[in-house]
């Protein structure tokens, strides 16, 4: 069967008809009288192409022969620079330009490209953080010639060096705190943030270069089944075809507001930036801290006026489960939300259809990457037939879709076959992989147009009675994890490069959200045991973070068929925590009362595991950030209790999560403690880590996910935060608390401390009174903390002004201008607490109390260092220090920012790249964990 998308309105009534209704095109009947067998084997011999075999008219197929003109894909965005040059094109925080400004940008670093050596079809990696410059790389690049490569920060450097190396790239684009990521590679490397007056001194007009559209716009790298990625290679020429064509579904103008959501590395990002760039729309970024909540996520929306939203289908799903209990309503001006990436649940439909209703419009998306971006679409309605599975709906304009069998013949409607995509936005195909390419995009049986290809998705679907496809799942062993492709293959690759792991198996096991997590099954060698938080650690260092399984159950031996494959249905769906259990000889222990049976039905249904045990640590089991939020929401909805989330990670098992609840009912004290347990596991000495100035300690749990799973973490914060005691004012009062609270843990040194910012002169305070009890400190840390002396004996704040303009080559005008305003800003501590928030994702609503109270705690804590008089401390301090932004901009009287003259032992300093808080979220989180575990394995073990 075929399903081609047509022009014109195919809507029965009129009076509803919109851009949307494309989605419904005529069904059209294909006759192919040949038996193909083979890819190798397919021609055009014995298929009647004529309109009346077809049962097409002749204008239908003219439609599908000749294909409509496109241009180059910036070409579209640089006509809409001509027609709005002053309108808004992109915003991320307080940073905007509008579309002539963007474009100007663009084209000075485009001239730079083209200086550089970029000619067309030429790789340039991107490796960027979400900004306004990652926005202006895009275009510029497009604009030399080149095909941008987006390399992800995240990345680990195994990976990010295979793709390198395979794609040749001859220039990354980065910025200088991403620069080490590519020390070893001989690769020319510019640094945006660094050329600023390179860039500024270049010609502002487009430049002159012979671009067509069939030279490539970027390569998107996948995973592959062969052991390592592959890139997939898509031409202008397939991007514009996608980009009008969703533009023309969306009804997407120039009065629209479009989120930018996803990675660039995730072909989710040109469908957002692309689309909206090309119809003068405005393109906000997002930012991390709006993803701490639902509720949160929402409110930015509303605030920056976001009319479409384009997000993953597994976020979407948080989205509407916290509808479900709760009164949140979307931003009013919300019109459209496009979801895609993985299966969409059904139940959470329902609940979006009750709440919801049909407006905002739900489209139900559906796209490989060789097909650029999306394929079909499903306008998901109270009307729609959804039962089992919601429809991915029907072809986009210039699109073809065949359900082909085993022979290559069109199945019958309600069979399943495989899905086959034709049309204009195919790929050229997968760089350095010819094999791969001829066997996926294969000859086009069915169209006279020459070198016509159908891709060879693997996607199983069939036709419903009424048109529209249904996804039924893969042929193959690739999966997704939330909204990322992965072949599972590659993983088992990385797992048998382990020493002690003989063979191994990996499969996807999707929970009742549709949530998928990865289970890998490994059989050791003989006298090799494996240990799992060092065989985590290995994969850490080669695969994404999304392709490290959640769970690794290690197996006598792998189940066979009798045909000696493996046998995927008898492989046990143990927990993870549950399979550690039983390897270490310890022992299940149900629930002993009716609230721990709650909380273990909760942990069990958010997990998809069959049971827990109530010593079961929630993120020892595999939970993640999203589900934590979901934790929290069904303790709030079945216990009407509402706890904050750091109290997940106070209480991470059952068995504490019950004590905590059952302190929190009316009439009873709460027995406050400041211990927080991060990470509890592990044989290294413990890491004792204060908290900043704010008193919250969320901010040190991506730093311990990194630090590996053999380094037991734990922090101590503030009273006040989460419970209603008094704070401490005094420096020395903290620090014997949390001397008492660490001694509860380790009763005896040597102590392995640290604190963040205001943190560090607590834990200095702490390492006094120790050494005065007579015991010893093993290491001091201090994470970007300001001596005593440097806080009172800054610089007047005029003369730090004149001292910011030093930075003015280096900035520019309305960087340097914004840093100023910035400075200014941080002199209120009140608006500190809320930035420092926002950067780590932990801001409340702006109605919530907990803010005014973090507000005050944050102001105790001044007064508390500006209290404190130092001593002489007999031990040495480690000061890690945050060299962009903040810090150096402070113009410090010392380099070691006053501590030199408290440490008897001296100060061992470390430059670290990030910001003031920025240094503990990702990409940089990642160097600061590599520097303390290097600290920590060589003072603590």
């Amino acid at each position: 069967m075929l399903l081609s998308s047509q022009s014109g309105d195919l809507s029965k009534d009129k009076a509803i008809a919109t851009p949307l209704e494309r989605f419904l095109p005529q069904r059209r009947r294909v006759v192919a009288e040949a038996n193909y067998s083979s890819p190798e084997q397919l021609d055009f011999k014995n298929v009647d192409l004529s309109p009346q075999k077809m049962n097409w008219s002749p204008l239908e197929v003219s439609s599908l022969v000749q294909e409509p003109p496109v241009k180059c894909l910036y070409q579209y965005f640089e006509d809409r620079v001509q027609e709005s040059p002053d309108r808004i094109a992109v915003c991320h925080q307080d940073h905007q330009l509008t579309y002539a400004e963007l474009n100007i940008a663009a084209n000075q670093l485009a001239h730079v490209l083209i200086d550089r050596g970029v000619k067309p079809d030429m790789p340039v990696g991107l490796c960027l953080e979400r900004s306004v410059d990652m926005v202006v790389a895009l275009l510029a690049v497009l604009k030399s010639g080149g095909a941008y490569l987006p390399l992800d920060p995240g990345y680990p450097l195994e990976r990010l060096k295979y793709m390198v190396e395979d794609a040749q790239i001859p220039l990354i684009l980065t910025q200088n705190v991403l620069k080490s990521r590519f020390s070893g590679t001989p690769k020319d490397i510019l640094c945006l943030d660094e050329e600023r007056p390179l860039l500024a001194a270049q010609s502002q007009a487009n430049p002159s270069v012979a671009v067509a559209p069939n030279h490539l716009a970027y390569i998107i790298y996948t995973s592959g089944s062969t052991g390592n990625p592959k890139g997939v290679m898509i031409e202008h020429r397939a991007v514009s075809h996608f980009v009008q064509a969703a533009i023309t579904h969306y009804d997407i103008t120039a009065s629209d507001c479009l989120l930018q959501f996803g990675s660039i590395s995730f072909d989710l990002a040109v469908e957002e930036i692309f689309t909206c760039l090309s119809a003068g729309a405005r393109l906000q970024l997002r930012n991390d801290d709006m993803l701490g909540s639902p509720t949160r996520f929402l409110q930015s929306c509303q605030d920056w006026g976001i009319t479409v939203l384009d997000l993953p289908t597994a976020y979407w799903h948080q989205l509407v489960a916290n509808l479900e209990p709760t009164q949140v309503s979307l931003p009013p001006a919300l019109r459209l939300v496009i979801i895609g990436g993985e299966r969409v649940l059904p139940s959470l439909v329902k609940v979006w259809q009750q709440k919801v209703g049909d407006y905002p419009r739900l489209i139900n998306s559906y796209g490989p990457t060789e097909a650029t971006v999306v394929a079909t679409g499903f306008w998901i309605t109270h009307d729609a037939n959804i039962q089992q599975d919601v429809p991915i709906g029907r072809p986009f304009s210039n699109t073809e879709v065949y359900i082909l069998d085993t022979k290559y013949q069109p199945v019958p409607i309600g069979t399943p076959g495989e899905l086959y995509i034709g049309g204009y936005s195919l790929a050229r195909g997968y760089l350095n992989r010819p094999d791969l390419t001829q066997s996926k995009f294969i000859p086009h049986p069915f169209s006279s147009r020459s070198n016509a290809r159908l891709y060879k998705t693997g996607d199983q679907v069939r036709y419903l009675p009424d048109g529209n496809l249904e996804f039924l799942g893969r042929i193959d062993n690739q999966v997704k994890i939330r909204g990322f492709r992965i072949e599972l293959a590659e993983i088992e690759t990385a797992l048998l490069q382990y020493p002690g792991i003989r063979e191994t198996t990996v499969i996807a096991q999707a929970d009742k959200s549709a949530d998928q997590r990865l289970i890998a099954y490994i059989v050791e060698r003989p006298d090799q045991p494996v240990s799992e938080p060092a065989l985590r650690e290995f994969l850490t260092q080669i695969l994404p973070t999304y392709m490290v399984p959640a769970a690794i159950i290690t197996l006598e031996a792998l189940p066979l068929t009798p045909n000696g494959k493996i046998d995927r249905q008898a492989l046990p769906l143990t927990a993870p925590m549950s399979a550690t259990q039983l390897k270490d000889g310890l022992t299940f222990i149900a629930p002993r009362t009716p609230l721990e049976e709650t909380l273990a039905r909760i942990w069990a249904e958010v997990l998809n595991l069959p049971r827990v045990s109530v010593q079961d640590a929630f993120f020892n089991l595999g939970g993640h950030s999203l589900q934590a939020i979901q934790i929290m929401t069904r303790i709030m909805n079945d216990l009407k209790v509402e706890l904050p989330l750091s109290a997940l990670f106070q209480s991470p098992t059952v068995e504490e999560m019950a004590k905590l609840l059952t302190q929190v009912q009316p009439g009873v004290q709460v027995p406050w403690s400041p211990l927080v347990p991060l990470q509890v596991n592990g044989t290294k000495r413990p890491f004792f880590a204060i908290h900043g100035g704010q008193g919250g300690v969320l901010f040190y749990k991506t730093l311990v996910e990194h630090l590996g799973n053999d380094q037991p973490f734990y922090a101590l914060r503030t009273r006040g935060v989460d419970y209603p005691d008094r704070p401490h004012r005094r420096v020395e009062e903290m620090a014997t608390c949390y001397i008492e609270a660490i001694r509860q843990v380790q009763p005896e040194g040597p102590y392995c401390i640290g604190g963040a910012s205001f943190g560090g002169i607590v834990a200095f305070e702490m390492a006094q009174q120790l050494h005065a009890q007579g015991q010893s400190i093993e290491i001091l840390v201090f994470f970007d903390t300001e001596g005593v002396d440097e806080v009172t004996q800054r610089l007047p704040l005029s003369q730090r002004i004149i001292n910011t303009f030093r930075y003015l080559p280096k900035n520019g005008l309305a960087e340097t201008l914004r840093r100023i305003q910035l400075r200014i800003l941080k002199l209120f501590m009140g608006e500190s607490a809320v930035e420092f928030y926002r950067e780590t994702g932990q801001l409340p609503n702006r109605s919530s109390p907990t803010l005014e109270v973090w507000k005050t705690i944050m102001n105790v804590n001044r007064e508390a260092a500006d209290c404190y008089v130092p001593q002489v401390y007999p031990g040495s301090v480690t000061l890690l220090r945050a060299i962009d932004d903040s810090t150096h901009m402070w113009n410090y009287h010392t380099l070691d920012y006053g501590w030199g003259k408290y440490a008897q032992g001296g100060v061992e300093q470390y430059d670290l790249p990030g910001t003031h808080t920025g240094m503990f979220q990702e990409p940089y989180v990642q160097h600061l964990a590599q520097t303390l575990n290097e600290l920590l394995n060589r003072n603590c073990e």
